[in-house]
């Protein structure tokens, strides 16, 4: 996981790899939960995650990005930490900055 965010976070990539990458994070923390029809939910709904993310991408002010950024490793660090509020956390909000992108009450 932690590689796939040193990916993210620190090479000079278009939006599509962005968005490629994001959901690559997404996926592996599906698979990581073990449920195999979640997995393959999240597979099967992969294009539109990915078309997501990109139209997400183009609206996210600096800001939003960097705090994206930051709940992705919070929630991997409280993962290798087996910290169930710490990850609830970094959770709720990395939604809580998408629900601003989508619901306009912005960061």
């Amino acid at each position: 996981l932690k590689e796939t965010l040193d990916l993210l976070s620190k090479s000079e990539k278009s939006e599509d790899d962005h968005s490629r990458l994001d959901l690559q994070f997404h996926l592996q923390l599906i698979e990581l939960g073990g449920n195999t029809l979640l997995t393959c939910t999240g597979k099967a709904l992969s294009n539109s995650f990915q078309e997501n993310v990109l139209n997400n991408l183009k609206q996210l002010s600096p800001k939003q990005k960097e705090f994206i950024s930051k709940a992705h490793y919070d929630i991997v660090d409280a993962l290798e930490k087996h910290d169930l509020q710490s990850g609830l956390h970094a959770i709720h909000t990395h939604y809580n900055i998408v629900d601003d992108r989508i619901y306009g009450s912005g960061l």
